[in-house]
């Protein structure tokens, strides 16, 4: 059964991605809400456009009504996320597992709820590996007193103090991870968005056409200098690959690329932007938070492993066209580079703006809120690159809809950072890895660098990071790594 209204389901999407664009760029210029209500309100509104936008099953068309049973699921998230939303100042003056303040059976009822609603939009935007892996923790903790294995047991917590700890604290699904992506995060995801409707991708795209369009393999180092610049403005990935994809694989492809080749180096073209500073990708604030260290500092110790990247990445593509004598567009096809930065130059401006603002001092928050209104005055300069009513508009729902994935995400992990935290696990997975390298530390770090290459085989970055982050960081900072270097590493 589905509900037979979607023109009526468009505008309901729309104003609920412009209501929490809006909310992020409210809380940049006045000031964020108690931790609380800043860290669930983008929750209940990313998962309602995730049940709005991402069908349950992948083989339905997008342009397919909403079916009764979404719209059910949306009826069930604002009451059940709502509820940490609006009592956010008793949640935060109440002591947690104690008998004074015993989770009630609405509570109970709630973070049951919120939990299923977590699971399913996570299974829809990334698959089943984190769903397993948050399910694996919640038994872990419910059921862990019970393992043999003397190194992995615990005392034992009942369902009540489980849910208690997950649902109604900051430490579980409203923890660190989820505050900054909610207070940081979302902020220069619709930043890029804005940016992207002035023209910035389109204008990257020419500038490194007319750098090295014409050289030696000249479309695969456009993608890759295309994907530095615009990975350093949005600091996604898949957006990356949207952006310059569309581009620079169809052009590599007609001057000779194998289909295959074409698709990896845009593939690894785009993941480097995630490094690229200024903005990188939503991991590095995590990392920031993690590290207790201003995001600054995080961008400039991230510029030359991203130069490192890049640049062995572009000289892989110069010995492979060589090798395959792929030559470069044609001269009569590329564009001048003094035309290109007379139509587009002063878009290199917002990031230099935003730049100006780090160095200056201003926190990521006010800094990226100067950088969004920078950008929209800025597009005004020429006619083609102007946001209007109707392009502000649309930068909003955009930036919206490119954070549902990383909301959802730090809010899921959340429910494993907390089962490590409340089980002690996180400690005792440190101490098993200290042990089993025999506390070398070339070991320790071959280990841990494993587990990063193993978990992001089948997770995005951030969800990756941080479940590397929980064991692996202390493993290292236990054989005196400062706490920075090691969550770098």
């Amino acid at each position: 059964m589905e509900f037979p209204m979607p023109v009526f389901t468009e505008y309901i999407i729309r104003i609920v991605a412009i209501s929490m664009a809006s909310f992020h760029i409210y809380t940049s210029y006045f000031g964020t809400f108690y931790p609380y209500t800043q860290r669930s309100l983008p929750v209940m509104l990313a998962l309602i456009l995730t049940f709005l936008t991402i069908r349950a099953r992948k083989d339905t068309s997008k342009d397919a009504p909403v079916p009764i049973y979404d719209w059910l699921l949306v009826a069930l998230t604002i009451p059940a996320v709502g509820y940490i939303t609006f009592n956010s100042d008793y949640l935060a003056n109440r002591w947690p597992m104690t008998t004074t303040f015993a989770v009630t059976d609405l509570e109970m009822l709630f973070g049951v709820i919120t939990t299923l609603l977590l699971l399913e939009a996570t299974r829809r935007l990334l698959g089943w590996l984190l769903v397993i892996v948050a399910v694996v923790a919640l038994l872990y903790t419910y059921l862990g007193e019970h393992l043999p294995i003397l190194t992995l047991t615990h005392r034992g917590y009942s369902f009540e103090h489980m849910l208690d700890y997950i649902y109604l604290t900051d430490n579980g699904i409203w923890g660190v991870a989820l505050g900054v992506a909610a207070t940081y995060i979302v902020l220069f995801v619709i930043f890029g968005a804005f940016a992207e409707k002035a023209g910035v991708s389109e204008f990257f795209i020419d500038f490194s056409n007319s750098i090295a369009g014409h050289t030696k393999g000249g479309p695969a180092k456009v993608a890759i200098f295309s994907s530095a610049l615009i990975g350093s403005v949005t600091g996604s990935t898949v957006a990356n690959v949207y952006t310059t994809g569309q581009f620079t694989i169809p052009m590599m492809k007609r001057l000779g690329y194998k289909s295959s080749i074409a698709g990896a180096v845009e593939a690894l073209a785009s993941n480097g932007g995630q490094i690229m500073p200024p903005i990188m990708g939503a991991a590095a604030f995590i990392l920031a938070a993690y590290s207790g260290v201003p995001y600054i500092d995080v961008a400039i110790a991230s510029l030359i492993p991203a130069l490192l990247y890049f640049g062995g990445l572009f000289w892989f593509i110069h010995l492979e066209a060589h090798k395959a004598g792929l030559e470069g567009i044609p001269a009569e096809d590329k564009p001048s580079l003094k035309k290109v930065l007379l139509r587009g130059g002063h878009l290199f401006s917002p990031l230099l703006a935003l730049i100006g603002c780090l160095i200056y001092g201003f926190s990521p928050v006010r800094a990226a809120f100067y950088a969004i209104v920078f950008t929209v005055v800025i597009s005004w300069v020429r006619k083609e690159t102007r946001i209007g009513p109707k392009e502000f508009i649309e930068a909003l729902e955009l930036g919206a809809r490119n954070s549902m994935l990383i909301i959802v995400t730090c809010a899921t992990v959340g429910f494993v950072i907390g089962g490590f935290l409340i089980t002690g696990l996180g400690l005792n997975a440190s101490s098993a890895i200290i042990s089993f390298s025999g506390g070398n530390f070339i070991a320790i770090l071959f280990l841990v660098g494993l587990s990063c290459i193993v978990l992001g085989m089948g997770m995005n970055t951030v969800a990756a990071f941080l479940l590397v982050s929980v064991v692996g960081t202390p493993a290292l900072t236990s054989q005196g790594i400062d706490p920075f270097v090691a969550n770098m590493f």
